[in-house]
């Protein structure tokens, strides 16, 4: 085209395809001239743009895929795995009551486990370009039930004995950040459901006193 001095003008939505053949792109966007450039000055003004649009939220997530080690993702899994279906406060619940003989603490926890549910799509549903380390989650994203029904147990067990409910705070902690790592929640699901499952846990143990003793 240089040789015979022709200009070819070509107007496509798919940049990855145009820009090896380009020597100048211009993006547009309702009607206006966004960018101008070459296709590497082009790219790199794209991705600046790309991020400036993103919320707190991606980028907090975005930032924690950069922790990502095989050490880190074998114990996030373990971690998080924990909390499935609120499994490690269940088992705490049968440990009180068969083991410790506390029948009515270990209902308490039983019920804040299953309290709790809403609808929100999980990242890994909206980029599938991050690899899943663990089976894609049932449900909605918000609130984090791992984080819910892990923090509410937290209120539960630190009634009992404030050694225990520091030990359950920080594992609840742990869950709730690989829910993060995981790329199966938003840091705000996490956020909610520790609020949420506090909440639970705060507005269950006087109903708890109150009707069954403690």
């Amino acid at each position: 085209n240089r040789d015979l001095g022709t200009t070819i003008l070509l107007t496509e939505h798919r940049l990855e395809e145009v820009f090896p053949a380009a020597d100048r792109v211009v993006v547009m966007e309702g009607g206006e001239v966004l960018c101008m450039g070459t296709p590497e000055e082009i790219g790199e003004e794209l991705k600046k743009q790309k991020e400036l649009r993103r919320g707190i939220d991606d980028r907090m997530i975005a930032k924690i895929q950069q922790f990502r080690t095989d050490r880190l993702d074998k114990l996030m899994i373990l971690i998080t795995k924990s909390g499935n279906g609120g499994m490690i406060w269940l088992f705490v619940a049968l440990y009180l009551y068969i083991v410790k003989n506390m029948h009515h603490q270990a209902m308490v926890l039983i019920c804040v486990i299953a309290a709790v549910a809403f609808t929100k799509d999980r990242p890994c549903d909206l980029d599938e370009t991050v690899d899943l380390l663990i089976r894609r989650p049932l449900g909605s994203s918000l609130p984090s039930g791992h984080s819910a029904s892990s923090f509410a147990c937290v209120v539960v067990i630190f009634h009992m004995n404030p050694w225990w409910g520091a030990a359950a705070l920080i594992w609840a902690s742990l869950i709730a950040f690989s829910r993060i790592y995981l790329y199966v929640h938003f840091p705000s699901d996490v956020l909610f459901g520790v609020i949420s499952g506090t909440i639970i846990g705060l507005i269950a143990m006087p109903v708890a006193i109150h009707f069954i003793g403690w």
